[in-house]
């Protein structure tokens, strides 16, 4: 599995603003194309699901943080094994996911755990 390009995000735009409608209006599908144009976001499509990266650089560490997902959970679950090699390939010492609470639980046997809290407020 590798990632794809913007021409084959296109081709998943529904899942792409399905996950988009759950993720707090931070993005629109014209930014995940750009950011997949420019290589600043990784665009991971399944046959029924999608999963978009991005890797941050910090001063003592690299990351890969999922922030959009949507599909069949089972098949997402999959996807992660892959994603996770590919950012381990890049020497990430880390993987994070920004996402409904409902992750928690379900990503707690692949060894993720919760380490902070996003909260945000309207003004």
């Amino acid at each position: 599995m590798r990632a794809m390009d913007a021409s084959t995000l296109r081709q998943h735009r529904e899942l792409v603003e399905r996950a988009l409608a759950q993720a707090g209006g931070t993005h629109r599908f014209e930014d995940i194309e750009q950011g997949v144009e420019t290589g600043r976001y990784q665009f991971w499509p399944g046959v029924r699901s999608i999963i978009v990266t991005e890797v941050l650089h910090y001063p003592a560490q690299r990351v890969c943080h999922c922030f959009l997902a949507a599909g069949d959970l089972e098949e997402i679950l999959a996807m992660r094994t892959w994603v996770e090699a590919w950012a381990r390939g890049l020497g990430c010492e880390k993987a994070t996911i920004c996402g409904r609470a409902g992750w928690t639980r379900t990503l707690k046997d692949a060894g993720y755990e919760a380490s902070a809290v996003y909260l945000e407020k309207k003004l």
